[in-house]
């Protein structure tokens, strides 16, 4: 395959070539055969943080319009470093790609996600999907029309925030409602003031919205209508926090030397991330200490914090970080709240 160029050419022509290229860098992340022995690197990590980034970045195009399936031939596409002949012209389309506009970009995702996998491609989706799974991850991607619901619609007693009749003879309909698949991004730092102390606020990563015009917390809420999970929050938190909220959350040390950010055990021993570690395993104490009463709460009525105490479990699992080996990046708490909790705090979130 020949790549793109700089040349002469009109912008129109080199506006189609890059989308050719890229068509077809993407689609070929699909089409060859899946001969990994594990899940690529950073990819639960680079996942979750694309469901926190902005809506028009180029990798929520690719989750938004194309599903799990368009994400990852971008993120393949996108993360592999190894050297090969023709790499500096694949990330010259690449970077080109990046600068054409939405509508352009959503074309491109669009055929990709129509593409159909090598088999080996598909069963890697469905093992990756059944790990996401278990953990309460949600797959699906982020519906635009649903990531802003005016606050009036909302309820808290239905299943995803919002009221969903029950099916009868005269609404026959109610099963598509209460089926909704509800995502909320972005919220008002009034809000996390609400819910969150004043270093937990501070943790959490700011992004600007509006062109630049006013801050939002990058903290998302995900109301996904089957599996253990009622309520799915997400939130992005700076570099700097994570060494103290994984002790304080989890009891485990995490240090950094250099650019290099690693686990300490008791003996000595450092345990790297490769490239990425998940912690689970969070006290009663130590949620109600740094996450608060509300979300301890939520957490406490959540259905996977009951099937835990049903089972013995006295630490949580509703309660999970994930981080890399790199110091200069920052980290995903995740937390499992209970519908009626997480419906209370979507409330004051996203208002």
């Amino acid at each position: 395959m020949v790549y793109l160029h700089r040349s002469p050419a009109s912008v129109v022509a080199t506006q189609q070539t890059v989308i050719q290229q890229a068509t077809e860098i993407f689609r070929q992340q699909l089409l060859q055969a899946w001969n990994r022995h594990r899940t690529p690197p950073r990819l639960k990590k680079k996942f979750l943080e694309t469901r926190v980034s902005d809506s028009t970045s180029t990798a929520r195009i690719f989750l938004d319009c194309g599903g799990f399936q368009a994400w990852l031939a971008y993120f393949l596409a996108t993360e592999g470093k190894a050297h090969f002949k023709g790499r500096h012209d694949k990330l010259s389309v690449l970077a080109a790609f990046t600068g054409l506009t939405s509508d352009e970009q959503t074309h491109v995702v669009r055929s990709v996600a129509g593409v159909r996998p090598h088999h080996t491609v598909s069963n890697a989706i469905d093992k990756i999907s059944q790990t996401f799974a278990n953990e309460g991850i949600p797959l699906t991607p982020v519906p635009p029309h649903l990531s802003a619901i005016p606050s009036s619609t909302r309820s808290t007693s239905p299943k995803v925030g919002l009221a969903t009749p029950k099916r009868g003879p005269h609404n026959p309909q109610a099963d598509n409602v209460s089926l909704q698949h509800i995502v909320l991004e972005k919220a008002s730092l009034e809000g996390i003031a609400d819910v969150f102390d004043p270093y937990l606020c501070g943790a959490i990563r700011r992004d600007t919205v509006d062109n630049g015009r006013s801050l939002k917390a990058a903290v998302t809420m995900d109301f996904p209508f089957d599996g253990l999970v009622d309520c799915l929050m997400s939130l992005a938190i700076h570099q700097n926090k994570v060494e103290y909220l994984a002790f304080a959350l989890f009891n485990v040390h995490v240090e950094s030397e250099g650019q290099v950010r690693h686990v300490m055990l008791n003996e000595g021993a450092k345990l790297i991330p490769n490239p990425e570690m998940t912690l689970k395993g969070a006290r009663d104490d130590s949620i109600l200490r740094i996450l608060g009463l509300e979300i301890h709460e939520a957490i406490k009525t959540s259905r996977m914090r009951k099937k835990e105490l049903e089972e013995g479990n006295i630490v949580t699992e509703c309660v999970s970080m994930i981080f890399t080996d790199r110091s200069d990046e920052g980290a995903v708490i995740n937390l499992s709240l209970g519908l009626k909790g997480g419906a209370q705090i979507q409330n004051k979130l996203y208002t």
